[in-house]
C-alpha cells in the first residue's frame, strides 16, 4: 500500500510540474549535418542570407562574423523563456545577438559587451531606442567560458535575463527591463550584427531550449552521490516497514 501510495504521489507532482509547460524548440544541433545551419528547414534567414551561420560538430559557429541573421519560429506565445550554452572567444561592445521575433520583428532582445575579459549581458524589447540595451547586468561571465544564458519575454515589454541560473532563481533575474508592448512572440532568433558583426568577436551556441516556463529551460543538475545515497537508504527503510 504504502508503495502504491509513494508512486501515485510521485505521478500526480509531476503532472502538475508539467501540465502548464509547453516546449516550443528543442534543439541541441547534433542532427544537423555541418554546413550552414539555415540548410535544416527549422531555421530560416531573415536578414543577410548568405549562409555564414554554420553548425560544426553540433554547435553553431560563425556567430561574429559576416551579417546573417536566422530565426526558429513557434506559435504564437504571449509569454516565453529561452536558454542556450554559449561560449565567447573574442568580445566586442554592446550589441544585441538573440533574441525572440515578434512577426517580422526583432523583439525581447539579448545583448552581449565586453571589456576584453569578462562578458556582460543586456536586454530590451521593442519600440523606441531598441537597438541599445535598456538595462545591463552587474554579474558577468570570463572569455573562454561556457555559460547557460536563460532570457524571458512577456509579449508586453518585459525582458529579463539570467547568467548560469540555477532551478530557484526564477524571481532573481541578473537583469530586468520594461520597454514598449510587442505583442505576442513568434520565433527565435541568433544575429550577426553590429560592432559584433565583421570583426573579430566570435562566440558559439548550444543546447537551445524555448518554452513557457523557467523549469524547462534551465538544466536539472545531476544528482549527487549523496543524493543518490539518500534515496538508496530510504527505500531500504520503506523495505523493512513493509
Amino acid at each position: 500500500m504504502k508503495k502504491t501510495l509513494i508512486t501515485t504521489i510521485g505521478a500526480l507532482s509531476m503532472a502538475t510540474l508539467t501540465s502548464h509547460a509547453v516546449i516550443l524548440i528543442d534543439e541541441n544541433f547534433d542532427t544537423i549535418p555541418d554546413g550552414d545551419l539555415t540548410a535544416d528547414a527549422s531555421w530560416a534567414a531573415y536578414s543577410g542570407a548568405d549562409q555564414s551561420i554554420d553548425v560544426s560538430s553540433g554547435v553553431v559557429i560563425g556567430l561574429g562574423s559576416d551579417a546573417e541573421d536566422v530565426e526558429s519560429i513557434f506559435a504564437d506565445t504571449s509569454v516565453v523563456y529561452f536558454g542556450i550554452d554559449i561560449n565567447v572567444s573574442d568580445d566586442a561592445s554592446s550589441d544585441y545577438v538573440m533574441g525572440f521575433r515578434d512577426g517580422s520583428a526583432n523583439a525581447g532582445r539579448f545583448f552581449l559587451a565586453g571589456d576584453g575579459a569578462n562578458i556582460t549581458v543586456g536586454v530590451n524589447s521593442g519600440g523606441s531606442g531598441s537597438s541599445s540595451a535598456g538595462a545591463t547586468s552587474a554579474a558577468s561571465f570570463a572569455l573562454n567560458t561556457t555559460v547557460r544564458i536563460v532570457g524571458f519575454a512577456d509579449g508586453t515589454g518585459t525582458v529579463s535575463a539570467w547568467i548560469n541560473p540555477g532551478a530557484g532563481d526564477s524571481a532573481t533575474p541578473d537583469v530586468t527591463f520594461s520597454n514598449a508592448d510587442v505583442g505576442d512572440l513568434t520565433g527565435f532568433y541568433l544575429r550577426q550584427g553590429g560592432s559584433w558583426d565583421n570583426g573579430s568577436a566570435a562566440w558559439t551556441a548550444d543546447n537551445l531550449i524555448v518554452a513557457t516556463t523557467f523549469a524547462e529551460v534551465v538544466p536539472v543538475p545531476e544528482p549527487s552521490s549523496s543524493a543518490l545515497l539518500g534515496l538508496s537508504s530510504l527505500a531500504m527503510l520503506l523495505r523493512r516497514k513493509r
